[in-house]
Parts: C-alpha cells; structure tokens; sequence
C-alpha cells in the first residue's frame, strides 16, 4: 500500500513508499451503486495478485 510519495526536485525524481496494509486479511463490506437501466447481475470483487496490484500503484512516466 502506498503510504507516501517523495519528489525530489535536483533530481527530478517521485518516489514511492509502501507499507503493508493494516486491513489486509480482514472482511470488508463494499455497497454497489448501479445507475438505472444498469445490467442486473450481481457485482463480484476481484481478486487479484498482490504484485499486479503493487505495479497499478506505481508511476507510469
């Protein structure tokens, strides 16, 4: 999880800085909101790999 961002301006650099998620392992209640004339079929959570989640944090510049 990313718990700050540090941007050095010598060097022109953002780095990041990852902690582990204090939530991770616990359930959670999520409420999904459709718009009207939205499909009907339920809403799933996906699970994914803790590395791709990771790199959809991280910079892409």
């Amino acid at each position: 999880m990313v718990a700050a961002y540090t941007f050095d301006l010598r060097s022109n650099e953002l780095t990041t800085e990852l902690i582990s998620n204090p939530g991770a392992g616990r359930e959670h209640v999520f409420k999904a909101y459709r718009m009207a004339g939205d499909p009907l079929t339920p809403v799933k959570l996906v699970e994914r790999a803790r590395d791709k989640a990771e790199a959809a944090c991280q910079p892409s510049f």
